[in-house]
């Protein structure tokens, strides 16, 4: 089986086209080591109540290198307010040849794209536990839409 977890956080500032690039090079150096596949969303910010951006990222492989991933990623300080949505098992990878995909996205992409969802409930928990899925229904159809 393999395991996955999606996270969502919130940048500390607005994220520029190099500083993205780094996080990207960064991320597939590591991940082509350890087989971990998955799929990086930053939406740019600034929003309402100040964020600057969001990240939403899924991860894919074995589950001790995604829980020792999760911690460097947890102490990251580009980002703060990381909340682990989900973590679970399955039959196979959706991001078999990513080793990091990555899309930067502004507010108004975001919402207008299929399968979009209030990226803010999930800080509040506004969310049931089901609807946690919904964050990995998202980012497989945007891959499958934009990707593939």
């Amino acid at each position: 089986m393999l395991y996955y977890l999606i996270y969502v956080s919130k940048a500390l500032k607005l994220m520029n086209d190099e500083e993205l690039a780094k996080i990207l090079t960064q991320s597939r150096s590591w991940n082509s080591r350890v087989k971990i596949t998955g799929m990086l969303l930053y939406i740019k910010g600034p929003t309402i109540d100040g964020v600057n951006g969001n990240f939403i990222q899924v991860l894919e492989g074995e589950e001790h290198d995604i829980n020792d991933l999760f911690k460097k990623i947890k102490d990251d300080e580009r980002h703060y307010d990381v909340i682990k949505l989900i973590e679970s098992v399955r039959e196979k990878r959706h991001f078999q040849n990513w080793q990091m995909g990555f899309k930067p996205l502004n507010k108004k992409e975001f919402t207008n794209s299929a399968g979009y969802f209030q990226i803010e409930d999930l800080y509040s928990f506004k969310s049931s536990h089901k609807d946690f899925n919904i964050p990995l229904n998202y980012l497989k159809s945007f891959y499958t839409l934009y990707f593939n």
